[in-house]
């Protein structure tokens, strides 16, 4: 029988374990040669089995994961649209694309301060076999720097200054099931085509050197059946930090592999836990 390992892969969307708003943990069986591998190619291998085993788009959960690293609860959340008549024809991504360069620059030399940001342009497109039209270009996009809500509306017009739709504008909620679900919302495709651009700089999520010793293949198991709603057993694993999503799935091969979103505990919240446990 081969002698396999249960990898424990950390992905810290933050600066660091200390500060990190949230942490996502990917539970899943390896085998003994990769084990063996070398650091280097232990760490570089351990995202990509990660992703291989896990049952969902890759870019959509590395979306996700930007969102999350990158943006606080000062950042806006926007949706830019078009009027009638400054709506660009439909399958022109390339014009649609161009407004919001536009934009983004004259917000930049509006405020002279650093911007960060993600949109996800959502187009009106062709049906080739059809001839249909779906849909109706707008951009989805979480921004945060010193804007406020006057330079938002202000930057989206034309190159005469004209208005060329509304702006809808509300604040970031941080919550791990709000921003999770905004995040995806953005870039999941249904009928309409859609892709994501970031601004330079943003931080990546940070993924350490995976563990494969700290859970065995019957803790793995219970894992998945006994413990999946149990906060206090993967608050105990992940000091600091609660669960929010655990997700056990069984992969091709017949084992689990579990994906554990946690977000971090307020320090207001941890002296009530923690006063309670001390109450005669």
């Amino acid at each position: 029988m081969k002698c396999r390992y249960v990898r424990e892969q950390r992905t810290i969307c933050g600066r660091d374990m200390k500060t990190a708003p949230f942490l996502e943990v990917d539970l899943f069986e390896i085998s003994s040669r990769e084990h063996r591998a070398s650091r280097r190619a232990k760490q570089k291998m351990a995202t990509k089995l990660a992703q291989k085993k896990y049952n969902e788009k890759i870019s959509i959960r590395h979306f996700v994961q930007i969102v999350k690293t990158n943006f606080t609860r000062d950042a806006w959340v926007l949706t830019y649209t078009y009027n009638s008549e400054h709506l660009p024809a439909p399958g022109d991504e390339k014009r649609v694309d161009a407004d919001w360069t536009n934009c983004i620059k004259r917000l930049r030399r509006r405020v002279q301060s650093p911007i960060k940001w993600v949109a996800v342009p959502e187009y009106s497109v062709i049906d080739p076999d059809t001839g249909e039209v779906t849909g109706r270009h707008h951009h989805h996009v979480i921004l945060e720097g010193a804007v406020t809500y006057e330079d938002l509306m202000a930057a989206w017009c034309d190159r005469d200054g004209e208005k060329i739709g509304f702006v809808y504008v509300e604040k970031m909620d941080l919550k791990h099931s709000s921003a999770e679900a905004l995040a995806r919302y953005m870039v999941k495709r249904r009928r309409h085509a859609r892709k994501w651009r970031q601004s330079r700089g943003l931080q990546k999520p940070k993924t350490p050197q995976p563990n494969d010793t700290r859970y065995s293949r019957r803790e793995l198991d219970r894992a998945a059946t006994l413990y999946v709603d149990d906060r206090d057993y993967w608050e105990k694993k992940y000091p600091g930090f609660t669960p929010t999503s655990i997700e056990p799935m069984m992969t091709g091969a017949g084992s689990w592999h579990i994906v554990a979103k946690l977000e971090r505990v307020p320090a207001a919240q941890k002296r009530r836990r923690t006063n309670a446990k001390n109450q005669p």
